[in-house]
């Protein structure tokens, strides 16, 4: 029975080996074949670390699965030739081929399940092999700042990894020496043979080892994560605690192993007790201890240094005697935008500030993906800073000059054009992914994306996947997280272009800031990732600004990551501010060493940096508000821009005369017009919502400018700018729109009386009415079709009021 029972183990572990080395060839390949529709960079690199990270987990897993394997037979030969008198032989439990067997397979499945952690180690084996220079130490130790970046992660994995490895072992052994009498309780005692003594004693001095290397590492660790928040004593101090317990441990190790040579248990037992003691001690005198900071001006000029490496914060003042002009104007917000795109027959998929060039200028816009029945998948381009005569949208048609009512198509996209959202498998023969010309293929891609669509395909179809931007470069560079796609035109073509950020949660002295839902003491902008909409083909680049980290990800991924000067000047020119690192770099201003002041309030909630309309430009900053601890109002100013030579924040100190409130205080003030009250009963009337967007902040010279956009917002969805409010200082205006608000601020001229709208209409329509008679007359359509757009948006009947109820 023997030889069947082997033959039918053999045919089932070369079933499952055969199951696990065909998923694992289809993957490979499937991936392999992505990549190269990517780009050919991506396929080089791309197969290269995969195979280094099959060697590294390959070498996990070995390495596992050897050193459980190899002492549970130590174990098992241990139980076996060392049985006590009068014990349970444990072969009555199971002969020696069955138990030899079973301990093999457990030794192999428990190496198979803690080998492959070690595949996540390839990122940090790179850096660490390749070096991370920042030229600069920390406070503390003195190390340079790459040391904490490339080799500490490493170190600590490792030792995580043999910790696990250590204590899984003597869990093992102990359990098969329990089972073979070698290990038992007599008279309230616990009793070892000789041999499982030696075996016991060198795996509980690797344990030791393990945790003296862990202690050892302490300082360094400490000095990653509490260097902002300990001073030089303080560290010390902790660090001596550290050291002392290292040496301990290794104490123990020494003793630990002596017992091995029949030394008496008892000091080895006492050493691991002394351990213990000394752990608890350490930690309680350690939290009885405050941190005694960094005070001092020196001390703050070293952690905004610091900070300045970890986050690319570069604050200057702003600077003084600008001229007074009113400020750059937005009249939207993503979430209006979406109300008003969405009806029965279209939905909103994306929506995200751009600008587009008319005639010599960039004019700011709103691109709002949008898909609708008639025209498809389909940009619009909304103008941010003008309406429509009616207080409407307007948007703008591909190779115009100016801005028409209502949403029309600026550029069409194709079903199967990369986009944000495309989380779906594009099975069709037009599809931009890897052919599926023949059965084999199809069965490889299949079983790999676990897809019978694919299954099903025909021999001219192609497959594409990750056709969102996101999904697909954090695919090829998995080393970077990616910020929100922007939309920008090369040539007349389509890119999405995405900031690529690197992050540690190991930066030392820096702030520790929330991202992405985890804690980081760095985040900064390394690269600029272009795809191409129409074909899914992506190219990454170094940015002007990058650091030595980035640097050092550039060399080991070359050549899928470009210089910066290989940026198209299209991109280059007009970038930016990434968003997702200003709302980061907002958290580090509020504290020491920097502002110190918060950030300011919408509701219960900080100010929603990442949904401000600006560009981020040099003539268009994006501004952020910060408030006074004692007050109200606005005490700081700070202005970020993407500037030829990297990203600059100005900081402006207000002056409490010339300071506006913030957002809640505002509105309080702006509410106490009759003119806004009648405006909103007025609004109530026609059956529509008055709401209010975010209260935008610029300056001014030295003044705080604020102003507001309110929408009615109807019960087909039809939505409009209806009010304006705006204040400079603390003197407070209004107005149908943005011009009118800022002359009645200044006193020059009241907003039209509520009622009066209606004849303003018709005598706009008749003027409109006279300008479209002309145009068709001599033959002008493209004027004609403007000139009729302007005439039905002011004859467009507004919203009925609603039936009373019977």
């Amino acid at each position: 029975m023997a030889g069947p029972r082997r033959r039918l183990g053999v045919i089932l572990a070369v079933g499952v080996a055969a199951l696990f080395l065909g998923r694992w060839g289809a993957v490979f390949l499937t991936e392999r074949l992505w990549e190269a529709r990517v780009s050919e960079a991506a396929a080089v690199v791309g197969t290269r670390w995969a195979l280094y990270r099959v060697g590294v987990e390959s070498i996990g897993i070995i390495i596992a699965c050897v050193w459980f394997v190899f002492n549970f037979l130590a174990a098992n030969r241990i139980a076996r030739t060392a049985e006590p008198a009068g014990s349970p032989s444990l072969a009555q439990l199971l002969p020696e081929p069955t138990r030899r067997l079973v301990l093999i397979a457990l030794g192999m499945l428990l190496g198979i399940a803690i080998g492959p952690i070690s595949r996540g180690w390839l990122d940090l084996i790179l850096l660490s092999a390749r070096g991370v220079h920042y030229g600069a130490p920390d406070p503390l130790l003195g190390e340079d700042l790459g040391v904490f970046v490339a080799q500490l992660p490493l170190w600590q994995a490792l030792q995580d990894w043999f910790l696990a490895l250590a204590l899984l072992a003597i869990l093992g052994v102990m359990f098969i020496h329990g089972l073979g009498g070698t290990l038992r309780i007599a008279r309230r005692r616990p009793r070892l043979a000789p041999r499982a003594r030696w075996q016991f004693a060198i795996l509980l001095a690797i344990l030791a080892i393990v945790l003296a290397w862990g202690y050892a590492l302490d300082p360094i660790q400490l000095a990653a994560e509490r260097a902002g928040a300990l001073g030089p004593a303080e560290f010390l101090f902790r660090s001596s605690v550290s050291q002392l317990l290292a040496v301990l441990a290794a104490g123990v190790a020494v003793a630990t192993f002596l017992w091995g040579f029949r030394a008496k248990a008892v000091w080895a037992l006492a050493a691991w007790i002394v351990l213990g003691v000394a752990v608890v001690a350490g930690q309680m005198l350690v939290s009885s201890r405050g941190g005694d900071g960094l005070p001092g001006t020196p001390q703050r000029r070293i952690l905004r240094s610091v900070d300045s490496a970890a986050f690319a914060i570069h604050l200057v003042p702003a600077p003084t005697g600008q001229p007074q002009r009113p400020p750059l104007v937005s009249l939207w917000d993503a979430e209006t935008l979406e109300r008003a795109a969405a009806t029965d027959s279209a939905r909103a998929i994306y929506i995200q500030p751009g600008l587009v060039r008319v005639g010599a200028d960039s004019v700011p816009v709103w691109f709002l993906l949008r898909q609708t029945l008639h025209f498809g998948m389909h940009l619009v381009a909304i103008a941010d800073d003008r309406t429509g005569p009616t207080g409407g949208p307007m948007s703008l048609r591909w190779g115009d000059s100016l801005f028409t009512p209502g949403l029309v198509p600026f550029y069409q996209l194709g079903p199967h054009a990369a986009r944000p959202g495309f989380d779906d498998l594009d099975v069709d023969a037009a599809a931009r992914g890897v052919p599926l010309w023949s059965a084999a293929r199809r069965l490889a891609l299949g079983w790999a994306l676990q897809s019978s669509r694919v299954l099903r395909g025909q021999s001219v179809d192609r497959v594409g996947w990750r056709l969102d931007p996101n999904d697909r470069l954090a695919a090829i560079a998995p080393f970077a997280e990616w910020g929100a796609p922007r939309i920008r035109f090369v040539a007349g073509e389509l890119f999405w272009e995405l900031d690529g950020f690197l992050s540690s949660d190991r930066f030392p002295a820096s702030r520790t800031v929330q991202w992405r839902g985890h804690p980081a003491s760095m985040v900064r902008p390394a690269f600029v990732g272009l795809v191409d909409a129409r074909s899914g083909g992506a190219r990454l680049f170094l940015r002007q600004d990058s650091d030595s980290l980035a640097h050092a990800w550039a060399d080991l991924a070359r050549p899928l990551i470009e210089d910066a000067d290989q940026i198209p000047g299209a991109v280059r020119d007009g970038r930016s501010y990434p968003s997702d690192l200003l709302a980061v770099q907002a958290q580090v201003l509020e504290g020491e060493p920097w502002l110190g002041r918060p950030l300011a309030k919408v509701g219960r909630i900080g100010y929603p940096v990442g949904e401000l309309a600006s560009r981020g430009t040099i003539g268009d900053p994006v501004t952020i508000p910060f408030m006074m601890e004692s007050g109200p109002l606005v005490a700081t100013l700070v202005q970020a821009m993407s500037t030829p030579d990297g990203l600059l924040q100005t900081a402006a100190d207000i002056d409490s005369t010339r300071a506006t409130g913030g957002a809640r205080d505002l509105e309080q003030k702006w509410e106490r017009f009759d003119f806004y009250q009648k405006l909103r009963d007025s609004v109530r009337a026609a059956g529509s919502d008055l709401t209010h967007g975010l209260v935008r902040y610029q300056l001014l010279g030295d003044t705080v400018a604020a102003y507001q956009p309110s929408y009615a917002i109807g019960p087909s969805g039809r939505v409009t700018v209806a009010l304006v409010t705006a204040a400079l200082g603390a003197r407070l205006g209004y107005g149908r729109t943005n011009a009118e608000a800022w002359r009645n601020l200044r006193g020059d001229v009241g907003p039209a009386p509520v009622g009066r709208e209606v004849a303003s209409r018709l005598a706009d329509a008749r003027r409109w009415l006279e300008r479209a008679d002309s145009a068709l007359k001599r033959g002008d359509l493209l004027e004609f079709g403007r000139a009729f757009a302007y005439l039905r948006e002011l004859l467009q009947s507004t919203d009925p009021k609603p039936e009373p109820p019977r």
